[in-house]
């Protein structure tokens, strides 16, 4: 994943960037190069966690500013993962 500048984080030494060589990010669906952030949710089973309560986590992702397709090279690729599992199970669901 790229390292993503301004996020909050104290560089440890300046860097000098050229943002002439840089290139735009755009929407895999429209090619639209405005994102919006969002948060996705994932909830752990209190047996699981080994806890008394379900637990939820958060985490963030970036939505085209136009269809709303999410910026899936932008998640880490745990998420990545387990969101192509999902889909896979729902998949086979609704097949029967």
């Amino acid at each position: 994943m790229a390292n993503i500048i301004g996020n909050g984080e104290v560089p440890q030494k300046q860097q000098k960037i050229d943002i002439s060589q840089s290139k735009p990010m755009v929407c895999n669906e429209c090619g639209y190069d405005v994102f919006i952030s969002g948060t996705k949710f994932r909830k752990l089973s209190k047996i699981a966690a080994a806890s008394p309560q379900d637990i939820i986590i958060p985490f963030d992702v970036l939505l085209c500013g136009n269809c709303g397709q999410i910026k899936d090279d932008m998640l880490p690729d745990e998420i990545k993962a387990l969101e192509y599992k999902d889909k896979l199970e729902a998949e086979k669901k609704s097949n029967g």
